[in-house]
């Protein structure tokens, strides 16, 4: 996995969703209850540059607004790993301008969403579960798993990038959980459920049923931990099922400017 795919790790503006948000992983069909209706708080909308055909023109503004707040949501100032708002907007306009955009109208989208990003932080600082989330998944690693946030792009490769990652390290984590861009994506305007997928890595069992059995015990521990953080997660308890935190709200405020 890249930087920038690291950094701009959302879907590519005409890619499919991911068909099934509430699996745990690519070849399971269990998934979490639908959550009731979430409010969102009111998002302004830029004025309609010139340029583009018009329905292309307001696909592309929507997709790269989507993708400001998504990367303004991730490297918040409280991210041990965020990158500088001077390096998020040089990558965002650079993305826009491949997608029809001038600089002006790039830089006017990514800078609207930052500044809203900002206002909202201040306003629903109260209701941001973003760090109470960091601090579970720092919990989660101290015991010996390995946790990420924004990590790939589907639930396919997200697992993928995870037991790769895992596999590299010493010792390797027990087991692993992440959520992934499109995750992040779906709280771009307010409180929605996230999704949290989860793993053993190396498995003691050699059929379907007992590697299933294995991951459930990780899900079981990822339970715990997010309890303890005062979460009230969903989980089916089964090692096909992702773990929902429903009405999850996440209004950290971005990098500095």
């Amino acid at each position: 996995m890249g930087f920038f795919d690291r950094l701009f790790g959302g879907r590519k503006r005409d890619e499919p969703a991911d068909p099934n948000p509430g699996v745990a992983s690519e070849t399971t069909q269990d998934a979490v209850p639908e959550p009731a209706p979430a409010t969102h708080p009111a998002a302004e909308s830029a004025p309609e540059p010139d340029g583009l055909d018009p329905e292309e023109l307001a696909h592309t503004t929507d997709w790269l607004r989507e993708q400001s707040h998504v990367n303004f949501m991730i490297n918040s100032r409280d991210s041990n790993n965020r990158q500088s708002y001077a390096m998020i907007e040089s990558g965002l306009v650079q993305i826009g301008e491949e997608e029809g955009l001038s600089t002006e109208q790039a830089l006017h989208i990514i800078r609207g969403a930052y500044d809203l990003r900002k206002r909202w932080a201040t306003r629903y600082a109260d209701a941001d579960m973003s760090g109470q989330l960091r601090q579970a998944f720092f919990r989660i690693e101290e015991y010996g798993f390995l946790a990420r946030e924004h990590f790939g792009i589907s639930t396919g490769d997200g697992h993928s990038y995870m037991r790769n990652i895992a596999r590299g390290m010493n010792p390797v984590p027990a087991g692993y959980v992440f959520f992934h861009a499109q995750d992040t994506e779906s709280l771009v305007d307010g409180p929605a459920t996230l999704h949290l997928r989860y793993g053993k890595i190396a498995y003691d069992s050699t059929d379907a049923a007992g590697k299933t059995a294995e991951d459930e015990a990780v899900g079981r521990k990822l339970m715990d931990f997010l309890r303890d953080a005062g979460f009230d997660p969903d989980w089916n308890g089964k090692g096909t099922g992702a773990i929902a935190i429903h009405d999850m709200a996440w209004y950290a405020m971005p990098v500095e400017r």
